[in-house]
């Protein structure tokens, strides 16, 4: 059976972040807030930093005497976000209908349609891109269809570094960005791109049939897109909440530590969902909630740090959570991978043309940059 405890930090919090961290939940229960006489403009800063204004307007309307201004603030977010999603729902719906689309297999992630399907309230979760799976057979046909549309690739940089050292395409239109995802994880793991289609199921959405990840594998992508962001903005942990919270009744546990551990994602996923258990109130079976995991009260400071008081050096930051890998040869081969990268991943990640020369300066300095360049 899940289990839920209130949040016990074994360092002290200030009542706006405790008030702050009850406020992001998906499952929020009005007691958290009862008696707050805190910073509500501190609460408003953090909400912010972690963009989870939206699903703190939420919360907050079922609590009493809140200042007019922070309610304003939050509404104003909340609305936006409806409004943009919305429009994102509607492109995506109209991509997926394209008949130059027919018979290709496509699988919405996140964005607007998680924020209506997984958490009931297309205002609850803002989302910046369409992002869309594929299969790599059907890559071509599906870059097509949405270059007919009028859209254009979003980055100058040579196609064939993007296909090795990325695991998406991004186009343009100048309103939207679509992202076509031929796979779900990078760098850290690794996983054949047919996994993320085991168990898929079809579901009813505005009269049109649209296939989605099964519960397990949406909650492993979630996690790993969660870690992929160093933990951070709190925003990402909403999606990894509403899965458990929509699914966890479906979710098979077992099914899904066997899939993380196929990825070599076991430790990630138990401290992910360990420390969201602890955070946010994230039903967790009680072998879980039971497991140990190796640096959880080290990441967990990190992790902390980072929600309440930004982040400056990412990479450096980043190198921490290589730990969390399933054995110290994975963590080793990470960390190396970062240090001398294929030249693909340099081009990408210095936004290097492919007969650029500077290439060889930046291997030189790459690990300069990794410790001490703050973005």
């Amino acid at each position: 059976m899940p289990l839920r405890m209130q949040a016990n930090m074994s360092y002290s919090l200030s009542p706006e972040e405790r008030l702050f961290l009850s406020l992001s939940g998906t499952d929020f229960a009005e007691k958290c807030a009862g008696m707050f006489s805190g910073n509500y403009d501190r609460l408003l800063e953090l909400a912010n930093l972690n963009q989870v204004s939206p699903i703190m307007y939420r919360n907050l309307q079922k609590v009493q005497g809140v200042p007019e201004h922070v309610m304003e603030g939050l509404n104003k977010a909340y609305l936006a976000t409806f409004l943009q999603n919305v429009r994102h729902s509607q492109e995506t719906m109209r991509i997926i209908g394209l008949p130059q689309m027919e018979g290709i297999e496509v699988i919405p992630l996140k964005g607007s349609l998680f924020s209506d399907i997984v958490l009931g309230d297309m205002g609850l979760y803002p989302t910046c891109d369409i992002d869309l799976l594929v299969h790599p057979r059907d890559l071509e046909r599906a870059k097509s269809a949405i270059v007919g549309l009028g859209y254009s690739e979003g980055s100058t940089l040579a196609e064939e570094d993007r296909l090795q050292g990325s695991y998406h395409l991004s186009f343009s239109n100048n309103t939207y960005v679509v992202e076509l995802h031929w796979n779900l994880v990078k760098r850290y793991f690794e996983a054949p791109p047919d996994f993320w289609w085991e168990d898929s199921a079809l579901i009813e959405y505005e009269g049109v049939k649209l296939s989605v990840l099964s519960p397990e594998r949406y909650l492993l992508y979630s996690i790993f897109r969660l870690f992929s962001h160093g933990f951070i903005p709190l925003r990402f942990s909403i999606l990894v909440s509403g899965i458990v919270g929509k699914y966890g009744g479906q979710i098979d546990w077992s099914k899904f530590l066997s899939c993380a551990g196929e990825l070599k994602m076991n430790r990630v996923s138990l401290f992910t969902l360990k420390l969201l258990h602890e955070l946010l109130g994230v039903p967790i079976p009680q072998e879980i909630a039971n497991r140990r995991v190796f640096g959880y009260d080290f990441l967990k400071r990190i992790v902390m740090k980072g929600l309440f008081k930004g982040v400056k050096r990412t990479r450096l930051r980043m190198a921490f959570f290589t730990i969390l890998m399933d054995t110290p040869l994975n963590t080793l081969r990470v960390l190396f991978r970062r240090l001398l990268p294929k030249r693909s991943e340099l081009r990408l990640r210095y936004g290097l043309s492919p007969d650029s020369k500077k290439v060889f300066f930046y291997y030189l300095l790459n690990p300069f940059f990794l410790v001490f360049r703050r973005r």
